[in-house]
């Protein structure tokens, strides 16, 4: 019990180092978007709902199955998007991270509907072909299962129709690098389209 609870403790200090990241790079503000982390196979350890990852701290994480069960006593409740982050577990067992942003580009380029080219090595060979995952409302299973389906084979970002982004890793600093390499390539993406015309 007393080396769970350790094991917790050092996984929650990970993801608040993540979480104050994802503020202070921009893609986040205020209480929108979450992060997890997957913890024993079947659980996740997940951001609190409404809890601002810009001062989150690790008595502000939850772990749930990925049912949204509580396995550990806490007074908060898990992110309302936890559905989506156990829909990618399921579907992706080479998954241990999940991070959600609203980064304004990418999240621009999502709401538009709008491929991002390869305007680099990195958007080319590391995030390859970005799919756009297609609007359902926030929170519900309809939302979840789109967005597992559309990572399922293999993408490691996705752009969310009027809803931002999702980025999965083996751990969750080099997701984080990968949500910013999509953040990246949506500026980039900016700045072509807007020299073109």
């Amino acid at each position: 019990m007393v080396e769970r609870k350790e094991k917790m403790r050092s996984l929650a200090e990970e993801l608040v180092i993540v979480a104050h990241e994802m503020e202070k790079k921009g893609l986040v503000i205020g209480s929108v978007g979450n992060l997890s982390s997957r913890f024993d196979d079947e659980f996740m350890l997940i951001s609190s709902r409404s809890s601002f990852l810009g001062t989150i701290t690790t008595l502000e994480f939850v772990l749930v199955d990925f049912e949204g069960n509580k396995v550990e006593p806490s007074s908060l409740e898990p992110s309302s998007e936890w559905r989506m982050h156990a829909e990618i577990y399921r579907r992706r067992s080479d998954v241990n991270a999940v991070i959600h942003t609203h980064s304004p580009y990418a999240s621009a380029y999502a709401f538009l509907k709008r491929k991002l080219r390869a305007v680099n090595p990195e958007s080319q060979y590391v995030l390859g072909e970005i799919p756009i995952v297609p609007y359902f409302p926030s929170g519900t299973q309809e939302f979840a299962t789109a967005v597992g389906a559309a990572i399922a084979d293999g993408p490691l970002v996705a752009m969310l129709e009027r809803h931002g982004t999702v980025a999965v890793g083996k751990r969750a600093r080099d997701t984080l690098n990968l949500a910013e390499m999509l953040e990246e390539t949506a500026r980039i993406n900016y700045l072509v389209d807007t020299l073109e015309r």
